[in-house]
């Protein structure tokens, strides 16, 4: 089956333009077909592959502008694994706190925690539904650091 990339991000087949999906990590996704075969890749990865080549062992396919739905040839390139993740903190997508979505605890629940050190740890173990290691965690700045003690002080 014959594919036509563009450097502009878009990908056209048989059918005409493939628009594909959103998967939950926020990356376009499309179908492909092979003989016998269907499979989805990542639409940044075709049109990477299309104009840059091969991609080289150990690397991902970044997004410039942290926009991973900005498939364009000028917003791709291929990075390390380290850079792509360095790249996380430049565009603000990080995914730290509230914005994990592993996360028990919100943006209040930390300040509520930092901004009363004399309240037990099992007191906020039991309202929020965390181990002591998370409280713990919290209050020693080991995790939830970008939340500073003047926010949770003036609450």
């Amino acid at each position: 089956m014959r594919y036509f990339v563009s450097n502009l991000g878009r990908v056209a087949g048989p059918k005409g333009l493939m628009k594909g999906w959103v998967n939950k990590d926020g990356y376009v996704r499309i179908f492909l077909t092979t003989p016998g075969r269907r499979v989805s890749r990542p639409r940044s990865n075709i049109v990477a592959g299309a104009f840059l080549g091969p991609r080289p062992l150990n690397h991902h396919v970044a997004h410039n502008d942290g926009n991973s739905q900005n498939d364009a040839l000028s917003n791709l390139r291929y990075a390390t694994p380290k850079d792509n993740a360095a790249d996380t903190y430049i565009h603000g997508t990080v995914r730290i706190g509230g914005k994990n979505h592993n996360s028990k605890l919100t943006i209040e629940n930390v300040k509520e925690i930092l901004a009363n050190p004399d309240v037990p740890t099992d007191v906020f173990m039991k309202k929020f539904g965390v181990s002591r290691a998370t409280i713990q965690h919290t209050r020693t700045r080991r995790i939830w650091k970008h939340v500073s003690l003047d926010e949770a002080k003036a609450r």
